[in-house]
């Protein structure tokens, strides 16, 4: 039962996810900026979603305290063959900042991470998608 309620919730956050992306991305159109988006994926892991994000054309840089699943990633973006799209550093929500200059994304995804903060106000940001 609990890896069905896990599948679930994946394929749920994928939905929502991708919904966000195409709506950033026909609005970067709009704009007159044909282009990937640049996505940061913080606390991302092994890849779950990076990979499956990059597969859509877009750039993905993983922020990750973990550097075997920072390994694991690489792994992962290699199989899917989208390696050259998706970076893996070393960081958590303390260092963001640090690591990717405030302004240079065109959004980001903290999914289920919030557990290890002992609030959403320790995470640096806006809060935006």
């Amino acid at each position: 039962m609990v890896e069905r309620r896990s599948a679930i919730r994946v394929a749920v956050v994928w939905d929502a996810l991708r919904r966000v992306l195409d709506a950033r991305q026909d609005a970067l159109r709009t704009e007159g900026h044909d282009r990937p988006l640049e996505v940061v994926d913080l606390g991302g892991g092994t890849g779950g979603l990076a990979v499956r994000i990059a597969e859509l054309g877009h750039h993905v840089l993983v922020v990750d305290p973990s550097p075997d699943a920072l390994a694991s990633l690489e792994r992962r973006a290699a199989e899917a063959e989208v390696s050259t799209v998706v970076r893996g550093v070393l960081g958590d929500a303390a260092t963001l900042l640090d690591v990717v200059p405030a302004g240079t994304d065109d959004g980001g995804i903290c999914q289920g991470r919030l557990g290890v903060v002992d609030g959403p106000g320790q995470a640096p940001g806006d809060g935006a998608a």
